[in-house]
Formats: C-alpha cells, structure tokens, sequence
C-alpha cells in the first residue's frame, strides 16, 4: 500500500451549462448550447478511458521478466532557483516511461505557462539544476487503474492547494464524476493509490 509522504508545501468557481429550449413550438427539436469547458472537456476524456462494458482500464505492461507495472507516474513541475529547488507549480500524470517526454512537451506547447520555452528560459545546460523549471517525481502508481491515477493526480492537486494555487487550469477530476466512477466494479480501490477510505476529491 503506498502511503504520502508531506511533500513541498504549495475553488473554482465553474459556470454551469445550460440549456436552451424552444417551449413555444413543441413539436419543434430541442436545442443545447455544447459545453466546451476544459474542465468538461477532462471529465468527457476520463469517461471515454473507462470502455462501454464498465470494465475497468489498466495501464499496460512495461517490459520486464516477469512483468510488473509501475507505469504510471505523478509529477510535479517545480521552480528552481540558483540550484535549490522550490515550490511545486503544475502537477500531473503520465507514465513512467515518458516522463522526460511529458516535460519537454510541457516546455514546447504551454505558451500560456512560466515554463514555456520563451528564448528567456534556458533549458540548454546537461544538468537539470541549472533550468529554471524541472519535473520531479511525486508518486510511482503500480498495478491501478486509470481511473486510479487520475484520483490520485487530484490528490495531489489537493495537497498542492488546489488547481488555483497551481498552473492546472483544470481538476483532474471532481467529486461528482469521482462519486460515479468509484462505484464501477473493479475501478477504484483506495489501498492502491495510499489514501484512507473517505478521502473525496475537494470539489
């Protein structure tokens, strides 16, 4: 069972969306505006991770004799400053074998983030300590689900002082979509990714 450690110390008001319907001329189709939201838009692709038989997703097999998983990673992407590394800005997932690719993909796409690689940012030396920003493990996931790994994700989002602390623009997930979802046969055990039995997401 893993358990977290106290890591480097670091509620959103959503808009709801709303229908529009043409009471007047029953007969006549009824019309939604398509909620486009990017925190919809996660909860659309956690949905689409979990197959139509409610059979629950696990990250594949890495290779190795005999094979195991710890594929799946949790990562913080820090400030560093002179050397010393500082507080945790963004948390996410990936896994464990593209955690170096993840971060590069961080640095070349989010020109909205501190990170982005915007000619003042300096990524050119061999040692990571020189960068201005770096990613750091916060929890190896072995043998979970992926709906397992975004709990643990919000966990973390959570500890971190919630996503308007951070850079996330987005909770990995919420307590309504977590509500439904744990109650899918084999999807979520809380022994698997170290947090007690009550724990829900914040909001």
């Amino acid at each position: 069972m893993k358990t977290h450690a106290n890591q480097t110390p670091q509620n959103a008001s959503r808009a709801n969306g709303h229908a529009i319907t043409d009471t007047e001329n029953r007969s006549e189709a009824t019309f939604q505006f398509v909620d486009n939201r990017p925190e919809t838009a996660a909860q659309r692709k956690l949905k689409e991770s979990i197959n139509e038989n409610k059979v629950a997703q696990r990250y594949p097999y890495i290779g190795s004799t005999p094979p195991e998983r710890k594929d799946a990673q949790i990562y913080g992407i820090f400030e560093m400053n002179n050397g010393v590394l500082g507080d945790c800005i963004y948390v996410g997932q990936t896994t464990d074998v593209r955690a170096g690719d993840r971060f590069v993909e961080h640095v070349v796409n989010d020109d909205w983030a501190p990170w982005f690689d915007n000619g003042v940012n300096d990524y050119t030396s061999d040692n990571d300590g020189d960068w201005p920003y770096v990613p750091r493990e916060l929890e190896g996931l072995k043998d979970v689900t992926k709906f397992e790994v975004t709990a643990a994700e919000q966990w973390w989002i959570d500890h971190k002082g919630g996503k308007d602390s951070l850079q996330n623009r987005v909770n990995a997930l919420t307590r309504v979509a977590f509500d439904f979802y744990k109650n899918i046969n084999g999807n979520y055990d809380h022994t698997n990714i170290g947090v007690n039995a009550n724990w829900h997401p914040l909001n």
